[in-house]
């Protein structure tokens, strides 16, 4: 009798059964991504071939960059392989309705297998992962693009490689124009002191001091002198350079830089005063010889 009674309360007591149909949909509502059910889709070979042509056109040049290349690569060898995905789901989605369809007729049967592949819920699970590896490509990808536009900006704001001038060439050839020029505003004194670390002269009779700027275009610039001696040769050269070609010989990355420094040199141009404010480096002479004397040191 308690035997009997044991053996009930297992029965009670055991495992429901449970439901095939049930257990795989579960399968696929949480396996999509899973890597163990898309072996195909993770190798390393095909995930390597996709780096590789990434790796071609980003150029990337940290671990970062390198990071964010396998990261584009690795979706983007889920996303060449959603299409064929898809198909299947559809198949899988067309079969189960017809099994439960007793509907007759061909043409009823294959508004069934459509509608039934159309509203699997497999399928919408599969459009949101096809969106999510979208997403994560788009991500890595504009990352990637902010960091080698970050790596080109920091690289074009240096100076030249190979500068013409240097700045101390350029503050050297202003010293001794103003120089040879010089008139104190507040004394009229014809003497003047180069003051090479406060960039000036000094009046040697007030001693008021003015800058090695005054009086042409660069005056209350905080570009180099390097850059507007560059600009202005090119503008000087070419009336209808663009700004962004410019900007490219003053070794800069802010057209706007750019653009400012083009505008005044041209108005310059225009003025009656364009040997004072281009601080005569319009004439060709004064580069020969300012060329001559780098080319001698």
């Amino acid at each position: 009798m308690k035997a009997a009674i044991g053996k009930e309360k297992a029965k009670s007591t055991s495992s429901p059964k449970v439901d095939t149909n049930q257990s795989r949909g579960n399968a696929v509502r949480h396996g999509l991504t899973a890597s163990t059910l898309l072996p195909d889709v993770l190798q390393n070979e095909f995930v390597d071939s996709i780096a590789k042509e990434l790796r071609y056109e980003w150029n990337p040049q940290t671990p970062t960059e390198e990071y964010l290349v396998r990261e584009a690569a690795r979706h983007q060898a889920v996303l060449d392989k959603v299409e064929s995905m898809e198909n299947a789901v559809l198949r899988r989605g067309a079969r189960a309705a017809l099994l439960l369809n007793d509907g007759n007729g061909e043409s009823e049967l294959r508004d069934v297998a459509l509608a039934g592949a159309a509203t699997s819920d497999a399928i919408q699970r599969l459009t949101r992962y096809r969106r999510t590896h979208e997403r994560a490509v788009l991500r890595s990808l504009d990352a990637l693009r902010h960091l080698r536009e970050g790596r080109m900006a920091a690289s074009d704001d240096r100076p030249p490689q190979d500068p013409v001038l240097s700045e101390s060439d350029c503050e050297t050839w202003l010293a001794q124009r103003l120089q040879t020029q010089f008139q104190c505003r507040k004394c009229d004194g014809r003497a003047a002191t180069h003051l090479a670390n406060a960039k000036a002269l000094q009046c040697r009779s007030c001693r008021t001091q003015f800058g090695l700027r005054s009086g042409t275009v660069m005056a209350g610039s905080k570009a180099s002198l390097q850059m507007w001696f560059c600009a202005i040769r090119a503008v000087v050269e070419d009336r209808e350079i663009s700004v962004k070609s410019l900007a490219k010989v003053m070794g800069v990355s802010r057209v706007a830089t750019a653009r400012s420094m083009r505008q005044r040199i041209l108005q310059a141009m225009e003025s009656a005063s364009t040997s004072k404010l281009l601080a005569d480096l319009n004439c060709d002479e004064v580069w020969n010889s300012l060329l001559g004397k780098v080319s001698q040191s």
